[in-house]
């Protein structure tokens, strides 16, 4: 059964949210085994197959909240948000990641997890889990690892949600 655990999320323990209930930096993690994530089944496929006629109404809503984030978080002289797409280029919106330029970074995703509000740190950088062996040094992946956080960003965010989210990170400096 343990086995089974750690295999389930690609090799990793706990899932992100389990690991922030247990640890101070919940989004760090320890790959115990490279294993893919695998969901074969007809339920599963079938699932999928409902949620593409749903694709493009979540990819315009991500959108929207991208282009929220853009305007109110770009104004904060402690964050650099994300470059925006080129013109013409597709753009998945799948995750919103900031670099936080004070060194708060920490503080501001406990202070946001004390309100409710669940951020992370999605790409933990590989070459630092002991199970590759790897000596290599990556010094901006590195620096990311300290400073960089991914912000709420899915089609079910409601605009309130959405000013919550940009609210807490106004206050958090004030």
């Amino acid at each position: 059964m343990q086995r089974a655990r750690e295999l389930r999320q690609c090799g990793v323990v706990n899932s992100g949210y389990e690991a922030a209930q247990q640890q101070e930096r919940w989004w760090e993690h320890d790959i115990v085994a490279a294993f893919p994530k695998m969901v074969p089944s007809d339920v599963c496929a079938a699932i999928g197959l409902a949620q593409l006629h749903k694709l493009k109404a979540a990819q315009e809503r991500r959108a929207s909240i991208w282009r929220i984030y853009q305007r109110e978080l770009g104004e904060i002289s402690w964050i650099r948000c994300p470059m925006d797409a080129p013109e013409g280029d597709r753009h998945s919106y799948f995750t919103y990641c900031v670099r936080i330029l004070d060194g708060s970074r920490d503080d501001l995703a406990k202070n946001l997890l004390e309100q409710g509000i669940y951020t992370t740190l999605r790409f933990h950088p590989l070459h630092l889990s002991p199970i590759f062996g790897c000596d290599t040094t990556l010094p901006v992946t590195e620096s990311l690892m300290h400073d960089a956080l991914n912000l709420p960003l899915h089609p079910r965010l409601s605009e309130r949600d959405v000013e919550r989210i940009i609210g807490a990170i106004r206050l958090f400096h004030i």
